[in-house]
C-alpha cells in the first residue's frame, strides 16, 4: 500500500461524518477530512523516505553498499 492508501484508511478511522449533520457542518467536516488526509500523506511519505535512508546507512556500514539499488523502485 502507498501513503495515500494508508492515509485514506487512517482518516476514515479519525473523522466520521454523520449523514444527519446540517449541510454546513458536513461541508466543514469534509474539508477537515481532506486536510487531515493531506497531512497524513505528507507524514507517511516522510516516514518511508526516512526508513529507506536509515536502511541505506545501516547497509553501507555493513559493507552492503549495492543492496539499496534493489530497493530503489520499491
Amino acid at each position: 500500500m502507498n501513503a495515500e492508501e494508508w492515509a485514506e484508511l487512517a482518516v476514515n478511522r479519525i473523522v466520521a461524518i454523520s449523514a444527519n449533520a446540517p449541510p454546513q457542518v458536513r461541508e466543514q467536516a469534509f474539508a477537515y477530512k481532506a486536510m487531515i488526509k493531506a497531512l497524513l500523506i505528507d507524514y507517511f511519505d516522510k516516514v518511508a523516505r526516512s526508513e529507506r535512508s536509515t536502511a541505506k546507512t545501516i547497509w553501507d556500514q555493513e559493507g552492503l553498499e549495492g543492496l539499496m539499488n534493489y530497493f530503489e523502485d520499491v
